[in-house]
């Protein structure tokens, strides 16, 4: 997937890594930590809030395989994210 905007100088999602991030924060004159780590933060807020929306939608009685499999993919692609950060 490609974003409409470069992060530190990359627009492929999935070949955004720490570095990048860091290098949009030095070219925004930021502290590269007050970028990374929102982004990092958000990446548990969206998995934490993923899994509290599908455990409500099948407690509604909605377990439909669709929410499995969104959940499966969205919490996958996080996690790659998430490991994109560390390092």
């Amino acid at each position: 997937m490609k974003l409409a905007t470069r992060i530190g100088g990359e627009y492929r999602l999935g070949s955004i890594r720490r570095r990048h991030w860091q290098d949009l924060a030095i070219a925004a004159d930021l502290d590269s930590e007050r970028v990374v780590d929102p982004v990092s933060d958000t990446c548990e807020r969206v998995a934490s809030v993923l899994c509290d929306v599908c455990a409500g939608v099948r407690d509604e009685g909605l377990a439909y395989e669709i929410f499995d499999r969104i959940e499966a993919e969205v919490t996958a692609q996080l996690d790659v994210r998430r490991r994109a950060l560390d390092g």
